[in-house]
């Protein structure tokens, strides 16, 4: 622990909050890097999600309970991963990376980057090579240098 980083009360492992975004059992704290560790009830009631938080970002806490048991080992160890979870966590990562890397034009212009990016936000269009393709029939040979 840093000389001079205080931790609130509120921040002690085991606790619940609830803050105004969100409520948990506090899992971890991390003075020195100002990180507090919320464990929150996920999507699957078996599995708890788990939120890293800015101590800085929490502006308001609108609750604070401390913990009603003493620690015991299992109660503290972070929940199995769920494999499957991440593998379609990480495919639509990569999903999107592709998707996002098909925006950018290869061998184009800022200018003419820019006016894909302008047609993109209202109609559908890819590049093909340098011309922006436009709904699949108008195509945009520009000459923007």
């Amino acid at each position: 622990m840093t000389e001079g980083v205080e931790t609130p009360a509120e921040f002690a492992v085991g606790c619940s909050v609830r803050l105004r975004e969100l409520s948990g059992e506090i899992f971890a704290v991390d003075p020195t890097y100002k990180v507090v560790v919320l464990k929150t009830l996920g999507a699957d009631a078996d599995l708890p999600d788990i939120a890293i938080l800015n101590m800085d970002s929490v502006t308001e806490i609108v609750e604070a309970t401390p913990r009603k048991t003493a620690p015991s080992e299992d109660s503290d160890q972070l929940p199995e991963v769920d494999p499957k979870r991440g593998i379609q966590r990480e495919a639509r990562a990569v999903r999107l990376a592709q998707q996002d890397a098909q925006r950018i034009g290869v061998g184009v212009s800022r200018r003419g980057q820019a006016v894909y990016d302008a047609i993109s936000k209202t109609l559908p269009c890819h590049w093909d090579s340098k011309t922006i393709v436009v709904l699949d029939e108008v195509r945009a040979f520009a000459r923007l240098s």
